[in-house]
């Protein structure tokens, strides 16, 4: 009974670790490009390439922006991996725990966010503290109410006042 729920439990976390790494559905524009079947644009002859703002940096989204730990509740990050957030599209995020990647979902309205059931990879971390290190960062995660962003630092805020601090990736 124990092998059948561990097989199960597999299958699953391998079917969505294989929807999570699909490409764009056929008829849908990959990155920078444009749907199958359809020309490109012809460039005009005095067409000037544009600054484009960091993903997030003017208009206040997280949608597209990539981030680094840099301090849990005022200390530094333990281990050789340092966690990241990864805000992939509206609703989802996903990262490492330092350890183990993780993936979930999220809600954002203004400077308000919250973050829902993160799933995640399962190995042992053999680093001295990155495995509570990865727990206490899910666990403040879940608790997360507020953010803000200044520049190229993202401040991740609960209730209670715990903070997890990240700088642009």
């Amino acid at each position: 009974m124990r092998n059948l729920i561990m097989l199960i439990t597999t299958l699953a976390l391998g079917g969505l670790l294989l929807a999570a790494c699909g490409g764009a559905p056929s008829g849908q524009p990959a990155p920078g490009g444009t749907p199958a079947g359809q020309p490109a644009a012809e460039p005009t002859g005095d067409a000037q390439p544009q600054p484009t703002a960091q993903p997030g940096a003017a208009d206040g989204t997280l949608v597209g922006t990539s981030w680094l730990l840099s301090e849990i509740n005022g200390a530094p990050p333990v281990g050789d991996q340092t966690p990241t957030l990864e805000f992939v599209e509206p609703g989802r995020v996903g990262g490492t725990g330092g350890c183990n990647r993780y993936f979930g979902g999220y809600r954002q309205d203004g400077t308000t966010v919250s973050f829902g059931q993160m799933g995640s990879t399962m190995m042992a971390c053999p680093q001295e503290g990155v495995m509570e290190q990865e727990r206490a960062f899910l666990d403040l995660l879940s608790r997360v109410t507020s953010f803000s962003l200044a520049d190229d630092t993202l401040t991740l805020t609960a209730d209670d006042g715990a903070t997890l601090v990240f700088i642009r990736a």
